[in-house]
């Protein structure tokens, strides 16, 4: 794993800060080579309170990665993508050419990528859609279980 140049880190929100202090061991980390992609969505509690996945992912890294980390977002599930189904996703950093570079990675066939520079926005997004998308399940079970419903 030491000569990679993408390493994906698709671990739930609960485990990541661990998983992205096991990852400091391979060269391509220590010495700021590898772009370091996050799928996981939410906010982490931490030591110094609630932060963003990537802020608090970068706190456990080598300075070496500071704008090495990509934050892959979007309305989509494996399933979709494994059943070719068209997905969009965005690869969000405060490196546009990593951006980039995770969107040509990634794009193609069905599955399209954009990037973005806004960073905080985009996570803030993906985590604030499982809320909305929470509040229309309710919203759904009232309809369908309520005769006074309209």
């Amino acid at each position: 794993m030491d000569d990679k140049d993408y390493l994906f880190i698709a671990t739930p929100s609960l485990y990541i800060l661990s998983n992205a202090k096991k990852i400091t061991a391979c060269n391509c980390i220590r010495d700021g080579r590898a772009v370091i992609v996050i799928l996981t969505k939410g906010l982490i509690e931490t030591p110094n309170g609630i932060r963003l996945v990537t802020d608090a992912v970068e706190d456990q890294l080598p300075g070496t990665c500071r704008n090495r980390l990509v934050y892959l977002s979007g309305p989509s599930h494996a399933i979709e993508v494994a059943q070719s189904q068209i997905t969009g996703l965005i690869s969000a950093s405060r490196s546009g050419l990593n951006s980039i570079g995770v969107r040509e990675l990634l794009s193609g066939g069905n599955l399209v990528v954009f990037s973005s520079l806004d960073v905080k926005v985009v996570q803030v997004s993906a985590a604030l859609k499982n809320v909305v998308a929470i509040a229309f399940g309710m919203l759904d079970a009232l309809k369908r279980d309520s005769a006074g419903w309209a």
